[in-house]
């Protein structure tokens, strides 16, 4: 009975089953546990910590009706992904929750709102890094948020929504990263991209360790945990404008921090 509607009035139905309100977007990491620089790896992109409800299950309410909701929940839906995952998503043609008993529906071709996660090539708290490495993965974090522009099934979308979430263990490295993806960001927006920026600097928790037989001298490093800082959107202006402040920037550092 289903099938004899619409298509749009199918999609109401499917979005009154989605109803959910997001205070952060879900993230997307890579399940697969081969390494990545392994030539048997696939990339197996994952909604981390996300259980996928069964109207969009296939064995639970069959191919087209989950194919269709899952369709639907990518267009609604805001994802978050790391930089260096980007370029493999948008050639992923099964989906992120594939893997959890959704059909085969390629998330970048229904996606309208993207998290986009850039910070440093470590997140150790007492990295200094070689200027030569920092300069290769400012190069590769370029070319992989380039990646949208030339993925038609992205790139054609108006008004993609695009956050880029700047994260940073030390606040000295962040201009140099800023600086270099400046140009790309501004040839999203010229491709009619709606692209929006925050940064968070890190910390990592520490707690008490009570195992009596442990090598942490009494104290255990914990996960990163990242807090927004005050410094306002870098791309709310026009280009000169933003090349400007990252010069500025570079001579009287931003105290917001």
């Amino acid at each position: 009975m289903l099938e004899k509607l619409p298509r749009e009035l199918r999609d109401m139905i499917y979005l009154e089953l989605y109803q959910d309100s997001q205070d952060e977007p879900f993230e997307i990491v890579d399940n697969s546990t081969i390494h990545p620089h392994d030539n048997s790896h696939e990339f197996e992109p994952i909604v981390k910590a996300y259980e996928t409800p069964y109207w969009m299950i296939e064995d639970e309410v069959g191919y087209e009706f989950a194919k269709e909701a899952v369709e639907t929940w990518y267009k609604h839906v805001s994802l978050s992904v790391d930089v260096k995952l980007l370029p493999q998503l948008l050639q992923d043609e099964d989906g992120v929750l594939y893997n959890n008993g959704a059909p085969s529906v390629p998330t970048h071709k229904f996606l309208r709102k993207l998290q986009v996660v850039i910070g440093p090539a470590s997140t150790s708290d007492s990295y200094s890094g070689r200027p030569g490495g920092r300069a290769v993965h400012i190069q590769q974090t370029c070319q992989s948020l380039s990646a949208l522009s030339t993925e038609a099934s992205v790139a054609r979308k108006k008004d993609f929504e695009l956050h880029i979430a700047f994260r940073w263990v030390s606040v000295y490295e962040r201009l140099s990263y800023i600086d270099a993806v400046c140009p790309v960001v501004y040839g999203l927006k010229a491709q009619g991209f709606m692209v929006t920026s925050s940064q968070s600097i890190g910390r990592r928790m520490v707690r008490i360790c009570d195992e009596e037989v442990c090598m942490c001298n009494g104290r255990r490093i914990g996960e990163m945990v990242w807090a927004h800082t005050m410094e306002e959107d870098w791309f709310n202006r026009s280009q000169e404008e933003c090349m400007k402040r990252i010069r500025d920037a570079k001579v009287e550092p931003d105290d917001s921090w």
